[in-house]
C-alpha cells in the first residue's frame, strides 16, 4: 500500500525526529493486512497518545488512486492495547459490502488486536483520510512545543511536566494556544542567538517577551539538610510575581489551616521564588 501524500510527509517528519520505528510499524501492518485481507482498499492507523492518523491506500494497476474515487462499503476497526492503556486503532477498509463478515476473529488474532472489541462499518465515510491530512501540521506543532519545553527546562530548571503546565497556564490566562506561546519562546530564543555579531546575552533573556515567574511553597530549610533535599510542596507558575505570589499564599493559607499549631511550628513553610539568572530558589517570606 502507498501512503497518502500527507502520510508520507508525516512519516518523513517522524523519522527526522528520531522515530524510525514508525515507518516499520506501519509497513508491517499494511503487509499483514494485504496478506489476510487481499481486497482491502486502504488502512488507517490512529496512534492514540499522539492523536495522529496515518492512511495508506492500495494503488491501482495504472498508478496511485485518488481518495475521492474510493467508495468504502465495509470497514473494520481493530483495537490495540496493553493491560494499562490503549495504543492504537487500525481500521481496514474495503470497497466490498460485508467484506469482514465471519472473519473478524481471525483478523484480530493474526494482527494481535484485542479480542472481541473490533468495530464494523464505523467509518464508511473514510473520515480517516481527512484526519490524516492534519498529521504533518500536528507533528510540526509538536516539534515547536517540544523545543519550547526543552528551553524552559534548560533555562529555568523546570521538569518537563512543569514546563508543559506553564505553557498551558500562560495559554489559558492570555487567551492563546500553547502552540502560540511555544512559538513565541522559540522565536525569541532564535532571535537572541542568531543576530550576526550580536554580543552574548544572559540565558534568560530569550523569555523577556514571554513573561515567566515561578514561586513555590516549600518546607523551610534546616541546617542539617543537604543541598539536594527536595523541600518543594507545590509550584506556582505565572506571568507576574504578583499573580504567582498571590496564588501561592492563598494555597498555603488554605492548607496551613488544616495543620495543627505544633506541625506548623515543627515544619514551617516558606515562600520562595525562582531566580533564572542564578538557577536557584530565593527566600521571599515565612508562612504561618
Amino acid at each position: 500500500m502507498d501512503p497518502l501524500l500527507a502520510t508520507a510527509e508525516a512519516l518523513d517528519l517522524l523519522t527526522a525526529a528520531g522515530d524510525e520505528d514508525a515507518r516499520r510499524r506501519v509497513a508491517w501492518i499494511c503487509e499483514t493486512v494485504s496478506d489476510v485481507v487481499p481486497h482491502a482498499a486502504a488502512v488507517a492507523v490512529w496512534f492514540i497518545d499522539e492523536d495522529l492518523t496515518l492512511v495508506l491506500v492500495k494503488p491501482e494497476d495504472r498508478g496511485p488512486r485518488n481518495v475521492s474515487d474510493l467508495a468504502m462499503r465495509s470497514s473494520l476497526a481493530l483495537r490495540f492495547a496493553t493491560d494499562r492503556r490503549d495504543i492504537a486503532v487500525v481500521t481496514i477498509y474495503s470497497e466490498r459490502a460485508q467484506a469482514f463478515d465471519g472473519r473478524v476473529g481471525v483478523i484480530e488474532r493474526v494482527h494481535g488486536a484485542v479480542d472481541g472489541e473490533s468495530v464494523l462499518d464505523d467509518d464508511l465515510a473514510f473520515d480517516a483520510a481527512r484526519r490524516a491530512e492534519l498529521a504533518p501540521a500536528q507533528l510540526r506543532a509538536q516539534l515547536v512545543v517540544d523545543s519550547a519545553v526543552g528551553l524552559l527546562v534548560g533555562t529555568h530548571g523546570l521538569s518537563p511536566d512543569e514546563a508543559e503546565d506553564w505553557l498551558d497556564h500562560v495559554a489559558r490566562t492570555s487567551g492563546r494556544t500553547a502552540l502560540d506561546v511555544a512559538t513565541t519562546i522559540v522565536a525569541a530564543h532564535h532571535a537572541d542567538h542568531s543576530a550576526p555579531g550580536a554580543p552574548p546575552r544572559r540565558r534568560e533573556s530569550s523569555f523577556v517577551r514571554t513573561p515567566f515567574v515561578l514561586c513555590r511553597i516549600a518546607h523551610q530549610a534546616r541546617d542539617q539538610d543537604p543541598p539536594t533535599r527536595d523541600r518543594r510542596l507545590k509550584d506556582f507558575p505565572a506571568e507576574t510575581m504578583v499573580i504567582a505570589e498571590r496564588n501561592a499564599r492563598r494555597w498555603a493559607a488554605d492548607r496551613n489551616s488544616e495543620r495543627t499549631a505544633a506541625d506548623r511550628s515543627r515544619w514551617p513553610w516558606v515562600l520562595e521564588r525562582w531566580n533564572p539568572a542564578d538557577l536557584s530558589w530565593e527566600f521571599v517570606s515565612h508562612l504561618v
